[in-house]
């Protein structure tokens, strides 16, 4: 499945076009691609090259995406959908959710940061759909936000985003 752009051009173009840019990390390509308004681009493009996640991709080319957003967001204020059985919608085995978190962790440790988180507001919460591994991973090395990319397709969820983001900041300001 090759996606193309309003224009024709493959995705795969763009991605590759950013990556080679600058210097293969894929926070700072994703954080490149939003600067040059191609954060959607460069998400699909990253979904098909790296990670598969062919149940994502579907889900998104059935969906109108009126936003896609790139912002150091709460990881507290995102939704799982996949975990160690914890009640999320696609459990994981313990053994193996925690081996790939550890993974993670360490190339944290090793100064490494993952790809964003990607989110979108399809059901009625906002839902990690890609990072579930990486979300856990930054909670366990301390960090508290993170580059999360919001595909939305609901006109009051930005208005909701950043409401949660003005909100989050005042509480944090009055335990000051």
């Amino acid at each position: 499945m090759e996606n193309k752009l309003g224009n024709g051009q493959p995705v795969i173009g763009c991605y590759n076009e950013i990556v080679n840019d600058i210097d293969n990390s894929e926070l700072t390509s994703a954080i490149t691609a939003d600067k040059k308004n191609k954060i959607l681009e460069w998400t699909i493009a990253y979904l098909q090259n790296n990670h598969r996640n062919e149940e994502v991709l579907k889900d998104i080319h059935k969906r109108t995406i009126i936003k896609t957003l790139l912002v150091e967001y709460p990881l507290n204020l995102l939704a799982r959908i996949m975990g160690p059985q914890n009640g999320e919608a696609s459990p994981e085995p313990l053994p193996m959710w925690l081996a790939t978190v550890t993974v993670i962790q360490n190339e944290i440790k090793n100064h490494h940061m993952p790809p964003p988180i990607i989110a979108t507001d399809f059901w009625e919460k906002l839902y990690i759909v890609d990072g579930n591994h990486r979300h856990e991973a930054l909670l366990k090395s301390g960090v508290t936000t993170y580059w999360t990319i919001f595909l939305l397709e609901k006109g009051d969820s930005e208005k909701k985003i950043y409401d949660s983001l003005v909100e989050k900041t005042s509480q944090e300001s009055s335990l000051s």
